[in-house]
């Protein structure tokens, strides 16, 4: 079984393009305070989903020889803060990219590890608070489920 600091050092190891460049990535270890324009874009690797709430995890599962568990991560984009510029007209063909661009990405790095599949991945655009409390974004929640069977 894997860990799941394991499976998020996975996640920012894998590259997401956007219009060809990488998308840069923030580890659960490398959270910034706050985030700052010259970030965006960026990705936030999180313990919890972008709305501030606790994700559900699949209970352990035995079944004779094999152990399965899931594990729900978060991974949050944040494109430009919202209002800035034209705002979401200037934001929404660039989120629709992400998106593809994202989905593009776990199909070339699947498996990310060993015996870890991706159960389900829900890519949901939006305005995203970052950190609680601080400036919204435009951007893409990427909720994914990944189930490490052994």
């Amino acid at each position: 079984m894997h860990t799941v600091l394991e499976l998020y050092a996975a996640l920012a190891a894998m590259p997401v393009l956007l219009d060809g460049q990488p998308v840069p990535v923030f580890d659960l270890d490398e959270l910034p305070a706050s985030v700052q324009t010259a970030h965006l874009p960026c990705r936030l690797l999180l313990p919890l989903s972008a709305r501030g709430e606790a994700r559900a995890v699949t209970p352990i599962t035995f079944a004779g020889a094999q152990t399965r568990i899931a594990w729900a991560l978060t991974d949050l984009f944040l494109l430009l803060p919202a209002g800035q510029g034209r705002g979401l007209a200037e934001a929404a063909s660039a989120l629709a990219r992400y998106q593809s661009a994202y989905l593009d990405a776990l199909r070339e790095h699947v498996p990310l590890l060993g015996g870890v599949t991706i159960e389900s991945a829900t890519l949901d655009p939006g305005v995203f608070t970052y950190p609680e409390g601080g400036a919204s974004y435009y951007g893409v929640e990427a909720a994914l489920v990944l189930a490490d069977i052994r």
